[in-house]
């Protein structure tokens, strides 16, 4: 599945104005882009360069630089590819992380995060109402037989039994169909 905000196509399959390439069916991975509806994937230009071992490499450059480079839109199919999402984040955000995200110790105002929440109501989460199917449940069961539980070797600290412990003092629990109800 292409992401249409990315890279938009008529129904016909040619271009919207403001896209990277007029001929998107020539572009690499284009067939596999169009096939593939368990990701999303990305039109990504192609600018490389050559690291001093003679490795290439893309060239990190945020949207603005490309553009006054003249590399962003109206490409020859050859200098672009259709890359995922996951794949194209990687190349952008690699390393910048902690102090090296321009966010980094920065918090939202109280007026930007009630934007965020206005503008987040009424939207429906992504996974409401959609349910493994038995062959994707028997995948995971699959994957984690025979591997020891995840929190097995670190075992809780004294500090964390203390506060678990006050936390439960003078409460009480049965069970109530199948499930324990405290009181």
């Amino acid at each position: 599945m292409i992401n249409e905000n990315k890279f938009k196509l008529k129904k016909d399959g040619t271009c919207c104005k403001l896209t990277y390439c007029t001929h998107p069916e020539l572009i690499e991975n284009y067939e596999k882009a169009i096939a593939d509806t368990t990701q999303v994937w990305e039109c990504h230009h192609r600018l490389e360069t050559h690291t001093s071992d003679g490795e290439r490499r893309l060239v990190d450059l945020t949207r603005e630089e490309l553009i006054a480079l003249g590399v962003y839109y109206d490409r020859p199919p050859e200098e672009l590819i259709f890359i995922t999402t996951k794949e194209h984040n990687s190349l952008h955000w690699k390393g910048k992380t902690g102090e090296l995200n321009s966010f980094y110790g920065k918090h939202h105002s109280e007026e930007t995060k009630k934007k965020i929440s206005e503008a987040n109501k009424g939207q429906i989460p992504w996974i409401k109402g959609k349910h493994l199917s038995e062959e994707a449940k028997k995948k995971i069961s699959e994957s984690r037989m025979n591997k020891p539980h995840p929190h097995k070797g670190h075992p809780m600290t004294e500090e964390t039994k203390r506060k678990m412990s006050a936390a439960t003092k003078g409460k009480h629990w049965k069970l109530v169909d199948g499930k324990r109800v405290w009181y």
